[in-house]
């Protein structure tokens, strides 16, 4: 229950950035020493950062033009 209770944080605190013209990409449940793998592979669409983390895990979104 405290991992959804912890997501449900991540998604709202992301989604008050929410705009129109943009993909909004949310991933949730990464382990951290993925964030660095999976920030590089997603640079060319986007700009992928960490927003939440706790207890080695990570939630992390991206903005991306459609």
């Amino acid at each position: 229950f405290s991992s959804r209770r912890r997501h449900t944080r991540c998604l709202s605190d992301w989604s008050s950035d929410v705009c129109s013209s943009d993909l909004h990409l949310v991933l949730a449940g990464i382990l951290s020493r993925q964030a660095e793998e999976l920030r590089a592979a997603y640079a060319p669409h986007g700009d992928l950062r960490v927003i939440d983390e706790e207890d080695g895990w990570v939630c992390m979104s991206a903005q991306m033009p459609i």
